[in-house]
């Protein structure tokens, strides 16, 4: 699953947003809700592909609370 840059959603009743990660943040996923879950099983399973890797685009993005 890939989420489209500027999809929102709701997960578990949580308004999220996909956002493209610049890179100028110090810290991977900064800003990211999943950042300190487990963050495999989050993005694969529940909400989708995030790194540029996985990416059809290979854009970096976060899942942000909004």
């Amino acid at each position: 699953m890939e989420r489209k840059i500027g999809t929102k959603f709701k997960y578990k009743d949580i308004e999220l947003e996909v956002v493209s990660e610049d890179g100028s943040d110090s810290w991977p996923c900064e800003g990211c809700y999943f950042r300190f879950m487990n963050c495999l099983e989050a993005r694969v399973k529940i909400v989708g592909e995030c790194t540029c890797l996985g990416r059809k685009d290979k854009t970096k993005i976060i899942f942000k609370k909004i």
